[in-house]
């Protein structure tokens, strides 16, 4: 099976930016991806602070309660509508 994507775990993100050993390892993470030319999306992003980092740093994809709150499917049909 192909990978396609490397999931940053939320461990590794709950503690940033202010954690310089988290923002190391996720640092690399990213990094590593993109050298296999793999997206990587970080999970548990909560911040906008953790989402400037995660840009900053070329994260591709987040997933988190910054983006939206945990849904059931009709809910999250809505929230996909222009």
């Amino acid at each position: 099976y192909p990978i396609d994507k490397l999931k940053i775990d939320r461990s590794f993100v709950m503690d940033t930016p202010g954690n310089a050993d988290d923002v190391a390892i996720v640092t690399a993470i990213i990094q590593m991806g993109h050298s296999l030319q793999i997206m990587t999306v970080a999970e548990g992003v909560e911040t906008q602070a953790q989402v400037e980092l995660l840009a900053g740093l070329g994260c591709d994809m987040i997933q988190g309660h910054v983006v939206a709150m945990p849904m059931g499917s009709e809910a999250a049909l809505d929230w996909l509508e222009p």
